[in-house]
């Protein structure tokens, strides 16, 4: 999202559904007909793009090292236990 913005230039934006060019006066998008939206909805919009992942992608390694934790501690625990 951010290599299209720097691809038009200060003056315009993107739509935020098909990444046409807007002007900053464009209340609708010349190309999909969608209502520009204001700073925030286009932030909102690009952290639900991106936010989804990046939780996945953070539970996904934390839910690895939990894992491997619990093998170490089972781990230690056999050990312990074959040696009584």
């Amino acid at each position: 999202m951010s290599g299209q913005h720097s691809e038009l230039g200060s003056t315009q934006s993107a739509c935020i559904r098909c990444l046409a060019p807007m002007e900053p006066s464009d209340r609708y998008c010349r190309n999909c007909g969608m209502e520009a939206a204001s700073e925030e909805a286009k932030t909102e919009t690009y952290l639900a793009q991106i936010l989804p992942d990046r939780v996945d992608a953070l539970l996904e390694k934390r839910f690895k090292e939990q894992k491997i934790i619990e093998i170490e501690t089972t781990e230690l625990i056999s050990e312990k236990a074959i040696k009584c």
